[in-house]
């Protein structure tokens, strides 16, 4: 555990969305919940895997680490991956990764079954993760940062707000795509900084 543990243990493992029926939340590994993953990416693997390297992944086993993984960087502090729950069933993840205490800043990253995209359920993730990030974590900075084809994670940013800071230009090879993407950047200031 991190020098953060008293923070850390502060974040929620679950979280109601402005969505009926539907929540953020932590799930511990298991074979169901790998099976489940498994699932919505095989239903999804053309709609996620050119922005998600989740994509890619094939086997009960690799879901299974996915979780596992989770996990572990839970317990450390780095990253705190919500699953995006619909009705009791997984629909999408939504993430508050890359976590630097020292400079109190963040990335969120999302995904989410086709077939639920624009109902608002990954905005009403976002809006919660940043209440963790600002409030819970007392972070000042959180970045979303989507590949410039992402219409649908752009659209996210751009309606929560976040200040377009600029593209980075081929910063991340995309495994789905099986090249370098320009990533969009996107930022947002907690509003205890911002009124400074």
């Amino acid at each position: 555990m991190t020098d953060n543990a008293h923070i850390i243990n502060k974040v929620p493992r679950e979280i109601n969305l402005a969505i009926e029926n539907s929540k953020l939340a932590y799930i511990e590994p298991s074979l169901e919940s790998a099976k489940a993953l498994a699932s919505i990416i095989d239903a999804n693997r053309e709609h996620i895997t050119p922005y998600r390297s989740i994509g890619m992944k094939k086997t009960i086993e690799e879901f299974f680490d996915v979780f596992a993984a989770a996990k572990k960087k839970r317990d450390d502090g780095s990253d705190f991956e919500y699953w995006i729950i619909h009705n009791d069933g997984i629909v999408g993840s939504a993430c508050l990764s890359k976590l630097d205490y020292a400079n109190k800043s963040a990335e969120i990253s999302y995904w989410l079954d086709k077939g639920f995209v624009g109902r608002g359920l990954v905005s009403a993730a976002v809006a919660e993760l940043e209440q963790v990030a600002f409030d819970v974590l007392e972070l000042v900075r959180i970045v979303i940062r989507c590949d410039v084809e992402d219409e649908q994670s752009k659209k996210v940013a751009e309606n929560a707000n976040y200040t377009f800071e600029g593209i980075a230009r081929l910063e991340l090879f995309s495994k789905g795509k099986n090249k370098f993407v320009d990533m969009f950047h996107y930022s947002k200031i907690s509003p205890k900084y911002t009124s400074r």
